[in-house]
């Protein structure tokens, strides 16, 4: 696609006359293309003078452009530096309660077996002391009928 610029259009321009530039494609090129035919038909841009006015503000832009780069460089190491110890402050959190969790499971576990053991002893405490309750009793009803045997044979 080539652009031409007939005469009068040119000569409007010098004359300061004011021009639409339109692209109906919507890119960028039309910006361009208006920013380079203004410098271009500029009388004092197209000086020496200048030209090196526009080459130090090139040079500016330059320099900001760098900053705003290594600004955003160094934003983007704080993020990534800050969602990094938000990651291991939240794992190390989730190590502590899986910790806690497991240090609770085993004294729940502790206090079970406790209960389990101590209720065992005294079953068996009351089993023996019912056992003892018993021989005691035969015993007893043993030297009872003794001493009644006795009695009786010696009464004979």
């Amino acid at each position: 696609m080539s652009y031409k610029l007939p005469w009068f259009r040119f000569q409007a321009i010098l004359q300061g006359i004011s021009v639409l530039v339109h692209c109906s494609d919507g890119w960028d090129r039309t910006a361009q293309t208006c920013s380079l035919a203004g410098l271009m038909l500029d009388p004092y841009y197209r000086t020496i003078q200048g030209f090196q006015v526009l080459r130090g503000v090139l040079l500016i832009m330059v320099i900001l452009l760098t900053v705003a780069i290594v600004v955003a460089a160094a934003a983007t190491v704080v993020v990534v530096v800050v969602v990094v110890v938000v990651v291991v402050v939240v794992m190390v959190v989730a190590v502590v309660l899986v910790v806690v969790v497991a240090v609770v499971v085993v004294i729940v576990v502790v206090v079970v077996v406790v209960v389990v053991v101590v209720v065992v002893v005294v079953v068996v405490v009351v089993v023996v002391v019912m056992v003892v309750a018993v021989v005691v009793v035969a015993v007893v009803v043993v030297v009872v009928v003794v001493v009644v045997v006795v009695v009786v044979v010696r009464s004979t």
